[in-house]
C-alpha cells in the first residue's frame, strides 16, 4: 500500500466509510426507474409505425426515417434501464455487509482473510473524491494525518 494509503486506512478507514454506509443506508429508499413508461410509449409508437408501413399507409423512405429515431429511443431506455437495474442490485448487495464484519477484516492481513489491497483501495476511490495532502512546514520529516484534507464523494 502506499503511504497516503496507509494514513488512510489506520487514521479514517473503515470508521469513515462505517458512518458514511449508515447514512446512507438510512436514508435509501427503494429506487424505480421512472422511465418505464416511456419506453412503453417508444415501443407502442414503433408498433404503430411498422403496422402503418405494412398495410401501404406510408412509404418505405418515411418508415425507415421515423422507426430509426424510435429504435434509438428504445435503445437508450432500455441501457438506461439496465444501469438502474445493476445499480439497485449493488445497494441490494451492499445492504447485507455486516460492518463488524468488514471492520475486522479490513484491518486483518490479507492472507488471514483480510481485505485485498485492491478492494481498500476501491472502496477509497468510491468514498473519496479527492484527498489534498497540504504542504508540511519547512524541514519537517515527520507525516502528519491533520495535512489531509478529505473531499467526500457525494452518494
Amino acid at each position: 500500500m502506499l503511504a497516503i494509503e496507509q494514513v488512510l486506512a489506520v487514521h479514517f478507514m473503515p470508521a469513515s466509510l462505517e458512518d458514511k454506509e449508515m447514512q446512507r443506508r438510512q436514508n435509501s429508499e427503494p429506487q424505480v426507474w421512472t422511465g418505464e413508461q416511456e419506453l412503453v410509449e417508444a415501443q407502442g409508437r414503433l408498433k404503430a409505425l411498422a403496422a402503418r408501413w405494412s398495410s401501404g399507409g406510408m412509404t418505405n423512405d418515411l418508415f425507415f426515417e421515423l422507426a430509426a429515431g424510435e429504435e434509438a429511443t428504445i435503445a437508450q431506455l432500455r441501457a438506461e434501464s439496465k444501469r438502474h437495474t445493476a445499480k439497485v442490485e449493488r445497494e441490494a448487495v451492499r445492504q447485507v455487509i455486516d460492518i463488524d464484519d468488514f471492520r475486522r477484516r479490513w484491518y486483518l492481513p490479507e492472507e488471514q482473510g483480510g481485505l485485498p489491497v485492491s478492494t481498500k483501495r476501491a472502496y477509497l476511490r468510491e468514498a473519496f473524491r479527492a484527498i489534498i495532502v497540504h504542504s508540511a512546514l519547512k524541514g519537517g520529516t515527520v507525516f502528519n494525518p491533520d495535512l489531509l484534507e478529505l473531499v467526500w464523494s457525494e452518494g
